[in-house]
């Protein structure tokens, strides 16, 4: 009888841990998926075949934002390319 009542105690107390793990690892894998305000630009460049491909979208994105065809930024140019693109409407900048 002691020796199921401490084996009860023993698998309960397993289980608990083994649930205090699993809740930090999900809260772990919670902080990854936080969003932040550039998300919609970089999950364009996270998904690329190889680096001519990825150097291809960081290209087509660099066009999009120089609008004066200039080949480089200045603060205001790079401000409102950046709010035209999808789901970056609501980014807030300073110099």
């Amino acid at each position: 009888m002691v020796v199921a009542v401490l084996l009860d105690a023993f698998v309960a107390n397993v289980e608990r841990e083994k649930e205090k793990r699993q809740a930090a690892e999900e809260a772990e894998a919670q902080k990854r998926r936080i969003t932040g305000v550039l998300d919609p630009i970089t999950s364009t460049l996270e998904s690329y075949q190889d680096l001519p491909d990825l150097l291809e979208k960081c290209d087509t994105l660099f066009n999009r934002l120089d609008d004066d065809g200039s080949g480089g930024l200045q603060y205001q140019e790079f401000k409102d390319g950046i709010r035209r693109l999808p789901g970056t409407g609501r980014i807030l900048m300073t110099r």
